[in-house]
């Protein structure tokens, strides 16, 4: 509809304005809640002046539309809600603000919608909103399917329209108990669930609803997270930064297998000096990266050799400052690109369309866009996955650069290795992180920069010449080495200072690593040696060939547990007594690894538990969960 002027109102509008206005409304449903209440709204004559306008009650559960549906109604969104707005946010973000939009002074609000605000970035101007009312209680029913055909995480909120008061009552619904709820008849579901809140409800007070994320969660929980944070220092005070992997805008151009890299420096040695290895986000785990054989081809951005990290990029092997950075022309730039590095110059040349078309490039089309940090990349870090449902960090050595799907945190940090794939910081951050599913139900986080950047971590940072220090961590080591566990956790659970807890905690993730890689060379030899040996072994499932499936099988069942996979397979009586040699081999070196994994692991989680301090009874809370 054609907007119009203030100074037009003074004149009748025109017929096609009318016309125009009662089919944009027809087409639209405006809905004006005080023209259709308005005696809800609106005093009588003669009302005293203190009038309480608005519904006593409001009860709803908001349709469940994604922020992708909603492009055509954003700006509108953005200026009548202004105080939840996000571009991220979902339609039952606007709901909630609706809500109390038109609810008295004093007036009750009961919702059963998506939880999901309560930690996703876009929530937090609902999470504002909703911790400045009076919430009454909240029903977490998590995974469970309230609504037959959605998952949406629901929960029910009930609240009064009046300032903050605490504690709130908070239920968290198991599956088992939902079950009995769904399973029981009629009325009897309401009378199960108020039976429910009865027995388990805890109370939780307002540090657990900070506007950067809630922690729903019971008070005894709440109590160690509270703890946790009281001994601990968010990691973003403790940590050189947090950076993100590297964006290219177009992967196929810049990363590489093994046999692009070695035509690539047969057809040019100097080739090699720009191809770097690379590890991608899944490759990461607990302890240990399994690398999936790819090279990035690392071309910085002309400009950076200009700019302040011109000093930090010269220190990375093999990069010097491009002979066409200073060229006038993209034509100029290119011949001498051409004459640097001819076959990485034919392998972008091939692609020249599409990396033109990225919005992540250099100065010139077959530059990365600009970094500041390539230089982080050749040193040591921690480096861990955007998106996880365990503790996946690894501390790479080896000079490893990182595509977008993982973060690095600079230095050699043992000991901060040991704290962040514990089970105790898990536990922090399935309460502090968004999750992809319910995290305490297997639920995968998003362990984005900006939200681990608050876990909390204890001192970590041990004086390694203090004598104290050095003479406590020999003393453990040699327990360890020597197989002498009791003696070893006796020593760890009554003795030590933080300190020197913390410096023992990383001389164990040293060896967790160290057996993760001597657990992946016996596991790759046996892989190896069936599929040279066994050639129609590839059809065997990947998962179960490649990812420790045939391990967990031998260790529980023995040889014949992996044999069982080939019993289909043709092969001579010769060749089957060398798998079945081959297999208890493997399965005989194995079994110990396996066995030192759990056993350092342990050992790391009950120091961590104790730098942190944690009770008895609290670290039964956490491993309850597993």
């Amino acid at each position: 509809m054609p907007a119009l002027r203030l100074e037009a109102l003074a004149d009748p509008p025109k017929k096609n304005h009318i016309a125009e206005a009662v089919n944009f409304a027809r087409e639209h449903h405006f809905f004006h809640w005080e023209f259709e209440f308005p005696e809800v709204f609106f005093p009588p004559a003669g009302t005293p002046r203190h009038y309480n306008p608005g519904f006593d009650a409001v009860v709803g559960n908001p349709p469940y539309v994604r922020q992708e549906q909603l492009s055509q109604n954003k700006e509108f969104f953005k200026k009548a809600y202004a105080d939840v707005w996000a571009g991220k946010a979902d339609l039952y973000t606007y709901f909630f603000a609706r809500a109390f939009a038109i609810l008295r002074e004093d007036g009750r609000f009961g919702y059963i919608s998506s939880r999901q605000f309560v930690k996703a970035e876009y929530g937090e101007g609902l999470r504002r909103l909703l911790a400045s009312r009076r919430l009454i209680k909240i029903v977490d029913f998590g995974e469970n399917k309230v609504f037959e055909n959605a998952s949406t995480f629901p929960a029910i909120f009930i609240a009064e329209n009046a300032p903050s008061q605490y504690p709130v009552l908070y239920t968290r619904v198991s599956k088992s108990a939902f079950s009995e709820i769904v399973d029981a008849p009629g009325e009897e579901k309401v009378t199960k669930l108020e039976s429910l809140e009865a027995e388990r409800a805890s109370k939780i007070g307002a540090d657990a609803f900070e506007p950067d994320s809630w922690t729903l969660a019971t008070a005894e929980e709440n109590e160690i997270l509270r703890k946790m944070r009281e001994v601990g220092v968010p990691l973003a005070n403790y940590a050189d930064g947090i950076y993100y992997g590297i964006k290219t805008g177009y992967n196929k151009a810049f990363f590489i297998d093994e046999a692009t890299r070695s035509r690539l420096i047969s057809e040019d040695p100097k080739s090699e000096q720009l191809i770097k290895p690379l590890l991608v986000g899944d490759d990461v785990r607990h302890y240990y990266a399994k690398p999936s054989g790819q090279y990035i081809i690392v071309i910085p951005s002309s400009s950076d050799f200009d700019g302040p990290s011109a000093e930090e990029l010269e220190k990375v092997v093999g990069i010097t400052p491009h002979p066409w950075k200073d060229a006038r022309s993209e034509d100029e730039a290119l011949k001498v690109f051409s004459r640097t590095y001819p076959a990485i110059y034919r392998h972008m040349l091939e692609r020249k369309e599409k990396l033109r078309k990225r919005q992540d490039q250099g100065k010139w089309w077959w530059e990365l866009r600009s970094c500041t940090y390539y230089h982080l990349f050749e040193e040591p870090k921690i480096l861990y996955p955007v998106i996880a449902k365990e503790p996946r960090f690894y501390l790479d050595i080896r000079k490893r650069y990182i595509n977008d799907k993982l973060f690095a945190i600079p230095g050699e940090e043992w000991p901060l290795l040991a704290v962040l794939n514990s089970r105790a910081a898990f536990f922090y951050a399935k309460s502090l992180l968004s999750s992809l599913g319910d995290a305490k139900d297997g639920g995968r986080l998003e362990l984005r920069a900006v939200h681990l950047s608050r876990l909390p971590v204890p001192n970590l940072r041990p004086d390694t010449e203090d004598e104290r220090v050095v003479e406590f961590v020999e003393q453990a080591m040699h327990h360890y080495h020597n197989g002498e566990h009791e003696r070893l956790s006796a020593l760890l659970k009554d003795k030590g200072s933080p300190d020197q807890l913390a410096a023992v905690a990383g001389e164990l993730a040293k060896q967790m690593q160290s057996l993760h890689e001597q657990r992946l060379e016996a596991e790759d030899d046996w892989v190896d040696w069936v599929l040279f040996s066994i050639p129609s072994a590839k059809n065997i499932p990947k998962g179960w060939l490649y990812d420790s499936g045939w391990v967990a099988d031998g260790l529980l069942h023995g040889v014949d547990g992996v044999l069982e996979k080939f019993r289909s397979k043709r092969m001579s009586p010769r060749v089957l007594s060398d798998l079945k040699a081959h297999t208890a081999e493997a399965i005989g070196k194995l079994r110990p690894i396996y066995a030192g994994l759990a056993e350092t692991g342990g050992l790391i989680d009950g120091i961590v538990y104790r730098l942190y301090g944690l009770s008895e009874e609290q670290i039964s809370i956490i491993e309850s969960e597993d």
